[in-house]
């Protein structure tokens, strides 16, 4: 059930669909803006005003509908047509006698066009293809034909141009024009998609012939009937020979390089949608019509050049400098806003000017990136860049290069790329990517400071993790040890390896603070180099929640100062160094699972072994070298389902664990397993109250107790007996250590 568009009336083809005004609607006095029809391509029709309604579907289909054709009479089953492989091979074999294949054109991955040439005198001639399920056959594709791109985006094309034909389009481009055309020559416009350039300025270079001027005509009328209307210009190139071309323009001028005359071109273009210059040659100056806002704004983003370097993304602005995204302040640009106004514009050099455009500037046709786009990401897509990373000669993928590590077969392009804005990162490392570079003064320091392999496998897979916002294996770090024993060694060198504008420094006691917080979300680590020495009583209970989830990659609820809140993933690989473990008053597993404790403790400082300049060394001679370490030892956690504890970490972790755990130290120390055997509650939790007294604890209310010992003790049962003749509440199955046990024999 099909409708005859003859029928129909304000019909309008979008995108993806077609609207129309409908029929049974305006029956009844309605729809008089005429788009509550909507035809999908595949001849499916419904009215938005009446979706469920099937009689009013049915009276669509009475008022508008085709009618069926009588069924044909039965035939032999036609032959079924040729296929070939590639492109390429459909158009040479098809090749008409007496011509030679030219060239071939695609338009996208569905369809394309082949020119052939005459051997001796004659015209040009065309075939068209398309794809059938994995083959190329003869025809044009169902449905509109793309245009022939790639269609450059608004930002890296202000103004397009628009040819006639594709070997006019290739001709532009080969001078760095920014073109496309449509398929079919000049008249066949109508049968290609537009779509792609709604509400773009949009440049037509017809050719110099009466289809030409025909051509742009129809053309301009297409791009005016968008949503959101095209503006098109018609531009004539000039001293054109009848039939020419802009490849017959690029030939006139042997002298002059692409480059000018590319210039020239867009000089052109340029005046032909300045309107100020249409009204008024002196525009701005008495009599003529000041520059409005958007005008300013534009010629600011010109002044910037290509690609446009500036971004904002969450509240925050980037500057692209030809190699990586730098966090650009508000001051930044708006001294730069500033001095271009005095400089072009100082009747408009204002505060309030400023403000305008920088708001002109976050329009997501020029700087604007949508907030669910999670850096790094690639352009236009904001498809995931997870691994990938700027270094000061290419853009390396780490992921890749670990994988190739491990033995994977890994393409070259997937480990490394040239610099481009199109890469959304601020992750950035100032040294160069060489993958034979080695580190012997690293490794020896490594030697000398953790002799044991385990640990200094455990660093190796720690700094490898640090170059990728990989969370999954939910561990954070303390490095434990006195001064002088070479933690501040370490984490210097990891400083440079990730690049310091990839790392915070966002304390424990800051991690509630929801101004602060948001850092955990945009930087590779966070370093906290002298985490405050715990005195044993002062616990980190307030944000030992948001520490779990951190560590995790949960959402972290971002604020910052005078921007929306919004929620993001953490990012960060949290490092604390400390001279005594902090005191966690987690109970179950969350805060000890979490934890990889690494010891250092072979001192350095004040002894023969002392190297004053090690740091120096290794940040100035070996970073390209310790980075190529650090990718072998991310390859070695890739092949681990968790992130190694080290058996002297182990060791550290489950010692403090006991200590942190006052009441179950209490309960160990204090009782033991024995079944039938009853203690009073009312005993336990007053032997309790002492050993905190003792020891400076504070203690904990009895019913908070009583689950702290089901915790520690899960064999007790809760029971009431008689002591002495009162019956009292407490737990059956443990009793003191130092109790006495009598045998028969002994009774």
């Amino acid at each position: 059930m099909s409708l005859d568009f003859s029928k129909l009336e304000c019909v309008k083809a979008l995108a993806d669909r077609t609207i129309a005004a409908c029929p049974a609607c305006r029956e009844q006095g309605h729809d008089k803006k005429g788009d509550h029809l909507v035809i999908w391509p595949d001849g499916k029709f419904g009215c938005v005003s009446n979706p469920d309604d099937g009689a009013h579907r049915s009276r669509i289909f009475a008022l508008a509908g085709a009618k069926d054709e009588k069924p044909s009479p039965a035939r032999t089953p036609a032959r079924r047509r040729s296929s070939w492989p590639t492109i390429e091979a459909a158009a040479a074999a098809i090749t008409p006698p007496g011509f030679h294949l030219e060239a071939v054109y695609r338009y996208g991955n569905a369809a394309a066009v082949a020119r052939y040439e005459p051997d001796e005198d004659g015209e040009k001639t065309f075939r068209q293809f398309s794809i059938d399920g994995s083959a190329w056959v003869t025809g044009a594709p169902p449905g509109k034909w793309p245009l022939f791109g790639p269609i450059p985006t608004a930002k890296d094309a202000p103004i397009i141009l628009v040819t006639e034909g594709e070997k006019a389009c290739l001709a532009a481009r080969s001078i760095g024009l920014q073109c496309v055309c449509s398929s079919g020559g000049a008249s066949a416009a109508t049968k290609s998609d537009w779509s792609p350039l709604a509400g773009r300025k949009v440049a037509i270079l017809p050719d110099n012939d009466a289809p030409g001027r025909k051509y742009a005509g129809v053309v301009a009328n297409l791009l005016a009937a968008l949503d959101p209307p095209a503006t098109a210009k018609r531009i004539i190139l000039p001293d054109l020979p009848e039939r020419g071309d802009i490849e017959d323009y690029i030939a006139s001028r042997p002298d002059a390089s692409a480059a000018q005359i590319a210039s020239d071109i867009m000089e052109m273009v340029s005046e032909a949608f300045d309107r100020r210059k249409q009204s008024s040659p002196k525009n701005g100056q008495k009599g003529g019509r000041p520059p409005i806002t958007k005008e300013i704004a534009d010629s600011f983003v010109e002044s910037l050049g290509t690609p446009f370097p500036l971004r904002r993304h969450r509240g925050d602005w980037f500057y692209y400098d030809g190699i990586a995204y730098r966090p650009y302040t508000s001051d930044d640009l708006n001294a730069a806003i500033m001095g271009h106004l005095r400089s072009r514009f100082p009747g408009n050099a204002t505060k309030t000017m400023v403000a305008n455009i920088a708001a002109n500037l976050m329009g997501d046709d020029l700087a604007g990136i949508p907030s669910r786009f999670q850096m790094p990401c690639w352009f236009p897509s904001g498809d995931s860049a997870d691994g990938w990373i700027t270094m000061s000669n290419a853009i390396v993928n780490v992921n890749a290069l670990a994988r190739r590590a491990n033995g994977e077969q890994v393409e070259p392009q997937d480990i490394q790329r040239d610099h481009t804005a199109d890469f959304f990162s601020t992750f950035m490392l100032e040294y160069p990517f060489d993958p034979d570079a080695q580190c012997p003064i690293w490794l020896d320091y490594l030697q000398g400071v953790q002799p044991d392999p385990a640990t200094r496998d455990m660093l190796q897979m720690l700094m490898g993790l640090c170059l990728v916002p990989d969370t999954s294996y939910e561990v954070f770090f303390v490095f434990y040890g006195d001064g002088g024993c070479g933690k501040s060694v370490f984490l210097h060198t990891l400083e440079h390896v990730v690049g310091k504008a990839n790392i915070c420094a966002l304390p424990l006691s800051k991690f509630g603070e929801k101004h602060s917080a948001h850092m955990l979300t945009e930087y590779l680590v966070n370093i906290v180099g002298d985490l405050p020495t715990s005195d044993g009583k002062t616990s980190l209970h307030s944000i030992e929640g948001i520490l779990k989830d951190a560590v995790s990659g949960g959402l972290i609820s971002c604020e910052k100062k005078n921007q929306q809140p919004y929620q993001a993933h953490a990012i960060s690989r949290c490092i604390f160094a400390a001279n005594s473990l902090p005191t966690f008053a987690d109970r179950t597993d969350g805060i000890w699972d979490r934890i990889r404790i690494v010891p250092f403790d072979i001192k350095f400082r004040d002894t023969d072994r002392q190297n004053p300049n090690l740091k120096r060394e290794i940040q100035q001679q070996e970073l390209p070298g310790v980075f190529n370490w650090a990718v072998q030892g991310l390859a070695k956690l890739r092949n681990l389902r968790q992130f190694p504890r080290g058996p002297r970490g182990e060791e550290e972790r489950a010692r403090h664990r006991d200590g942190c755990d006052h009441e179950a130290q209490f309960l160990r120390d204090t009782y033991q397993q024995r079944n039938g055997s009853f203690v009073a509650g009312q005993q336990i939790y007053s032997e309790y109250r002492q050993f905190c007294y003792d020891n400076g604890y504070r203690p904990k209310n009895a019913a908070n107790f009583a689950s702290d010992l089901r915790r520690v003790f899960n064999f007790v049962v809760e029971d009431r007996r008689r002591v002495n003749g009162d019956l009292k509440r407490g737990f059956l199955n443990i009793e003191p250590v130092d109790a006495l046990v009598f045998g028969d024999e002994e009774i």
